[in-house]
């Protein structure tokens, strides 16, 4: 994906997948698209989702891809993955990006603060909802790491493994309810 839409290898990309309103917080992430490229032009942000009601930052490295049936190739072509929500109960979006392996930045509201339990040994940072300054320093500090370590491991998959994927489920309903009627 980098290559087919010419991106450095060496860059820092950005993803997100969802609806463009103010809701998912996507005009925050407008705003953080917009300081970044001022400070650093090998950052890219890789955007899936219809471009409504919002519309995108006219930037070479602002890349809308619109809808996609392909969200985790683009995903997994990115460091991070932001999420940057207003309100949300939970957001299915973050367990396919836990799957996935890739770091994920958040913001504290609604569903998304049931994953600060995995925070101390995750790849999972939160930022004040609605606080432009919190996630900017979020950002930056995740930029630095990256910086200065060259490849980024995540234990996120494991996460998703162990407590979201098929096994796990079946077990806690069936530890619930018994048998499963089809």
């Amino acid at each position: 994906v980098r290559s087919e839409l010419g991106i450095p290898s060496d860059a820092i990309v950005f993803s997100y997948i969802g609806r463009h309103s103010k809701i998912k917080g996507y005009d925050m992430l407008k705003k953080i698209g917009e300081y970044l490229f001022r400070n650093n032009n090998n950052i890219y942000f890789l955007i899936a989702g219809k471009e409504y009601p919002i519309s995108g930052l006219k930037h070479p490295n602002w890349i809308e891809v619109g809808w996609t049936t392909d969200p985790h190739s683009y995903v997994n072509a990115s460091d991070f993955f932001i999420l940057p929500n207003r309100e949300t109960y939970f957001d299915l979006v973050l367990l396919e990006v836990l799957s996935l392996g890739v770091h994920i930045i958040l913001s504290d509201c609604g569903g998304n603060n049931y994953f600060k339990k995995y925070s101390d040994n995750s790849d999972i940072s939160f930022f004040k909802t609605d606080d432009l300054k919190s996630m900017s320093n979020v950002i930056n500090e995740l930029i630095e790491h990256k910086k200065n370590k060259s490849n980024l491991t995540s234990v996120n998959k494991s996460i998703f493994k162990l407590n979201y994927s098929l096994k796990p489920f079946t077990k806690r309903y069936l530890d619930l309810y018994g048998s499963i009627n089809i």
